[in-house]
């Protein structure tokens, strides 16, 4: 904060924050030169295709009694 207000940095962009989801009264937002985006970088039609596809190839293993390649538990 200190850095984009003196001008030593000139500008930042964050989608994580300290405290999620990110308070309203956070002094960054207050900034000209912060730009506060969503947690969606990742969020394409690819990533949204590969992810269906994983999910109903797990599926079908767990049915068919197969081991699901990214279980999570």
């Amino acid at each position: 904060f200190r850095a984009l207000r003196s001008g030593q940095l000139a500008a930042a962009a964050s989608d994580v924050y300290e405290t999620e989801p990110a308070q309203t009264d956070n002094p960054l937002f207050s900034l000209d030169n912060f730009v506060a985006t969503p947690h969606t970088a990742a969020e394409t039609y690819a990533t949204y295709q590969n992810v269906g596809l994983a999910t109903a190839e797990a599926l079908i293993d767990v049915l068919e009694g197969r081991e699901p390649l990214n279980r999570l538990v």
